[in-house]
């Protein structure tokens, strides 16, 4: 059964992969490091690292190649995934903080430089550095913001969707399939049913087929203004929270289709 599973879980992954050129291979590299890492970090003695020869027995990666990921790991090779995407977060902040919005909580147009209320100091607020001047040529890429004679930049959008199939794969797999991951494996380990974090799937499998796009349509206006509704809350929660240290929060909801029929192409 669980194999079972893993296989349909990764068939749409190894889809979207190989549209890319990236094959069995470099998926096992990948798969390999994530591995090494988890058995590292997670599963060894409180206060101690896990020793090579436990990671190659409890992973079934040969006592080499645990040695060479480490060795790769310690030489500064592994970069660690940034928790937040930054594009994305100057466009909600823009939309949410009351700095850079008007009395009606629409966004205002922002002067380059030149105070509180400018682009330079919106993407700083995101981030001390962060550089405005490729912020600003990232979000003029994409067709999020437009810029007029003077300077000044207006926002045309809410939300950063990137112009490329590829990009919109790795940010599909770092914000969308990944916060999933994580809420899944948190539940699995979870001892205690109470604590379990919210994951719920609404679904029929009795959709007319005609009846499909009317329905997509009508549930992704709905998303739409309740994701907006959570993005002001949190923008809330976070402007008004202490010093005393931060964590990143999120909220994932999902439109899915599942038939006999389903291509990945």
């Amino acid at each position: 059964m669980l194999h079972s599973v893993l296989v349909a879980t990764i068939r749409p992954i190894a889809a979207m992969l190989l549209q890319f050129g990236v094959g069995y291979r470099d998926f096992v590299e990948a798969s390999k490091v994530a591995f090494v890492e988890v058995a590292s970090e997670d599963f060894g003695s409180p206060g101690r690292p896990t020793n090579i020869s436990r990671i190659a027995l409890m992973t079934g990666i040969s006592r080499k190649e645990v040695k060479a990921v480490k060795e790769f790991q310690a030489a500064g090779g592994a970069a660690r995934t940034p928790l937040t995407h930054l594009p994305a977060e100057v466009l909600r902040r823009w939309f949410t903080s009351d700095r850079y919005c008007d009395t009606s909580g629409v966004p205002k147009p922002l002067v380059w430089d030149g105070g509180p209320e400018s682009f330079t100091d919106l993407v700083r607020s995101c981030g001390a550095n962060l550089s405005p001047v490729a912020m600003r040529a990232e979000l003029l890429r994409v067709g999020a913001v437009k810029q007029d004679e003077t300077g000044s930049l207006t926002v045309l959008r809410r939300y950063f969707i990137a112009d490329s199939a590829k990009d919109r794969l790795a940010e599909g797999l770092q914000f969308g399939i990944r916060p999933l991951a994580l809420t899944v494996a948190r539940n699995v380990a979870s001892a205690e049913p109470r604590g379990l974090r919210f994951q719920r799937v609404v679904d029929t499998y009795s959709v007319p087929l005609e009846r499909r796009p009317e329905l997509e349509r009508e549930v992704t206006a709905r998303l739409k203004q309740f994701s907006e509704e959570l993005d002001d809350l949190l923008s809330e929660v976070s402007e008004t929270s202490g010093t005393s240290g931060s964590s990143a929060v999120g909220i994932g909801l999902f439109y899915f289709e599942d038939s006999d029929d389903v291509s990945y192409r």
